[in-house]
């Protein structure tokens, strides 16, 4: 038996356990809310959030995903997606880096 196969039928027999689920659910929840209090309760602190959604059906997966041609067009696509914020993340340390040395 191959690791892949082990991952693939652990994931099988607990998909329908609602724990899985629920912390699947907990995590984006959890995503989500952080986001939203760091902009309600530190409006003057600037950030850049990496969050692109793949909504292609070939990039739907979930916690216990074990096809790793899956993972790793996750994981290019997941560079991409810096890629596509580079320039912005780029543009915040810098102007971060200069208040730093303005300060002192």
């Amino acid at each position: 038996m191959t690791p892949e196969y082990m991952v693939g039928w652990v994931a099988k027999a607990l998909i329908g356990f609602t724990g899985v689920q629920l912390l699947q659910k907990t995590l984006d929840v959890n995503t989500n809310s952080m986001e939203q209090l760091r902009a309600v309760l530190f409006k003057e602190i600037q950030a850049v959030r990496i969050n692109d959604i793949f909504q292609q059906p070939e990039t739907a997966t979930d916690l216990l995903e074990a096809d790793l041609k899956k993972l790793d067009m996750l994981y290019l696509r997941g560079w991409e997606s810096f890629a596509a914020h580079e320039t912005a993340l780029k543009r915040l340390l810098i102007e971060q880096q200069e208040g730093v040395q303005q300060s002192e």
